[in-house]
C-alpha cells in the first residue's frame, strides 16, 4: 500500500462520522460538553463509509498449517468461523463450558486428568462485521505431543455436539461469565471496562444500554442451544488446525 492509501483509510474511517465517544466517570455534563466541541469539534467529517459487500465463504473442508516460532513448549490452535456480534449469545455461553476455570471440560480433561496440556483456552472475537472468530488453544505440556492434544480437543468438541452439557455444568459457566463481566464494569476505562462497554454496544447495537440485555440473553441460553451452537459452528471439515513447534536445534536441521 502506498502512503495515499494509507491517508485514505484513516480519512474514511478515522472520522467522526464514523466514531463514537464515550465519557465515563464523574464529570459535569454541562463542562464537558465544551471541552468536546472544543477538542472534536474542529476535526473534519471524512467521506461516507463505503458499503461492507464482502461474503464471508463457507469452509467445506479442513485446512492445516505447521509452524515452528521462538517458543518453549508446543502450541495447538484451532479456529473457526463464528457468529457476528449480538448474533448468537449462545456463543460466549459455549466458550464458557469450553474453557472458563478449572471445573471447565477442557481444563479438566487435559490439564487436570489427562496432563497433556499446560493450559488451554476458547474465545469468540466479536468484533467484525462479517463474521466472528471461534479459537480453541492449547499449550502442550513436555513430554507428550500436539497429535494427543488436537486428538483430546477434538474429542470434546465432538462430544459436546453430540449431547447437550449439563445443567450444573451450564449454571458454573454463566456465573462465571456473570462475576467475570461485572469485574470488567468495576473500571472506568480499559479493555472491558465502562467506556469500552458502552462503546462497543453502540457501534453494534446502536444502544449503549444494550450490555444488560446482551448479558440477559447469554444468562438465559439453554443446555440444547448451547449443543446447536456447536453443532452449528464447531464442525471439523470447518475448521483450521495451526500446530506451532519450538525452532529446530543445530542438531535437528
Amino acid at each position: 500500500a502506498s502512503v495515499e492509501d494509507v491517508k485514505d483509510f484513516f480519512r474514511t474511517y478515522y472520522a467522526p462520522n464514523n466514531a463514537s465517544l464515550s465519557i465515563v466517570g464523574d464529570f459535569e455534563t454541562a463542562r464537558v460538553k465544551p471541552l468536546v466541541e472544543k477538542y472534536f469539534g474542529p476535526i473534519v467529517r471524512g467521506p461516507d463509509k463505503p458499503p461492507v459487500t464482502a461474503k464471508t465463504e463457507l469452509q467445506v473442508k479442513e485446512v492445516r498449517e505447521t509452524l515452528r516460532d521462538q517458543v518453549q513448549l508446543a502450541k495447538v490452535l484451532i479456529g473457526f468461523v463464528g457468529p457476528k456480534p449480538l448474533e448468537n449469545p449462545a456463543a460466549t455461553t459455549l466458550m464458557r463450558v469450553l474453557a472458563a476455570g478449572k471445573s471447565s471440560r477442557l481444563y479438566h480433561d487435559l490439564v487436570y486428568e489427562k496432563k497433556i496440556a499446560q493450559d488451554v483456552g476458547a474465545s469468540w472475537d466479536q468484533g467484525m462485521q462479517l463474521g466472528g472468530a471461534i479459537e480453541i488453544t492449547a499449550t502442550v505440556q513436555a513430554g507428550h505431543t500436539p497429535e494427543e492434544v488436537e486428538a483430546a480437543l477434538t474429542d470434546e468438541i465432538r462430544r459436546l455436539r453430540e449431547a447437550p452439557p449439563a445443567a450444573d455444568e451450564l449454571a458454573r459457566a454463566k456465573r462465571n461469565l456473570e462475576a467475570e463481566l461485572f469485574a470488567q464494569l468495576e473500571n472506568v476505562g480499559g479493555f472491558g471496562g465502562k467506556a469500552d462497554q458502552l462503546n462497543y454496544y453502540e457501534m453494534w447495537a446502536h444502544d449503549p444500554g444494550h450490555f444488560a440485555k446482551d448479558l440477559e440473553a447469554a444468562l438465559a441460553v439453554t443446555p440444547e442451544q448451547v449443543q446447536k451452537m456447536a453443532q452449528t459452528y464447531l464442525r471439523d471439515e470447518k475448521r483450521v488446525v495451526i500446530v506451532v513447534l519450538p525452532q529446530q536445534t543445530v542438531g535437528e536441521r
